[in-house]
C-alpha cells in the first residue's frame, strides 16, 4: 500500500504493480538526499535586465523558477528565465513576497554574483518590491458619490455629519465631493432633505 502511494507521487518506480522490485527517482533521490549537489546552491545568475540564467538539471528547481519568472528555454543543464511583472504578480497572488522572490536568489546565488555588490542589482530588487505594491496600492470599493452642493456650508454640514457617523472614504472640499459607504447613502440623503 505506501509503496503503491511512494509510485503515485512518483518517489519510486515499479514495472508492473505486483513487482517486488521497485527504484528510487531522481526526485526521490533529491528529495530524501541530506547532502547538497554542485546544481542546487550557487546555480542562479541575475542579470540587471532581469534575465536568470540557472545551471541546474533540477526540475524541482527549474519548477521554482517558474513560481517567479517566465521560462524561456530549457537545456539540459541550463535554464534561461525573465523576471517580469505578470510573472511577479502571478507569484505574488499565490503567496509569494518579493522578499522571499528576493531571497531565493540570494540564497542560490552563483559564486559568480556572489563577487558582486550589491549582490542583486537594485533595479531588479527595487522594481519587483515596487509590483508588489501595486497589488495593494488601489482597492475597489462600493462607494455613493454626492456631489451637487449649492453652496460650501451645505457641504462642510453634510462632511461633519458623515465624519461623525464614520462613513466617510474620501473628501474633497474644493471641489464639493464626497464618498461615503453605500450603507450611509440613506442616512446621508435623509439628513441632507431634513436640512434643506
Amino acid at each position: 500500500m505506501f509503496l503503491g502511494d511512494l509510485c503515485s507521487f512518483g518517489l519510486v518506480y515499479r514495472r508492473k504493480a505486483t513487482s517486488r522490485r521497485y527504484y528510487p527517482t531522481r526526485l526521490g533521490v533529491n528529495l530524501s538526499s541530506t547532502h547538497s549537489r554542485p546544481d542546487e546552491t550557487g546555480f542562479v545568475i541575475l542579470e540587471p535586465s532581469f534575465k536568470i540564467y540557472a545551471n541546474t538539471r533540477s526540475t524541482l528547481q527549474m519548477n521554482r523558477l517558474g513560481i517567479f519568472c517566465d521560462l524561456l528555454y530549457r537545456l539540459p543543464n541550463l535554464v534561461v528565465a525573465k523576471i517580469t511583472r505578470d510573472s511577479c504578480l502571478r507569484a505574488f497572488k499565490n503567496g509569494v513576497s518579493a522578499a522571499d522572490i528576493l531571497s531565493f536568489i540570494t540564497i542560490n546565488a552563483s559564486p559568480v554574483m556572489t563577487t558582486k555588490t550589491p549582490l542583486i542589482p537594485d533595479a531588479v530588487s527595487v522594481q519587483i518590491s515596487i509590483w508588489e505594491e501595486e497589488m495593494y496600492r488601489v482597492k475597489n470599493q462600493l462607494a455613493v458619490m454626492f456631489d451637487q452642493f449649492d453652496q460650501l456650508q451645505d457641504f462642510e454640514n453634510v462632511e461633519k455629519f458623515a465624519r461623525e457617523k464614520g462613513v466617510v472614504l474620501w473628501s474633497d472640499p474644493s471641489q464639493m465631493v464626497l464618498i461615503v459607504t453605500p450603507e450611509a447613502d440613506e442616512i446621508i440623503r435623509r439628513f441632507i432633505r431634513n436640512a434643506t
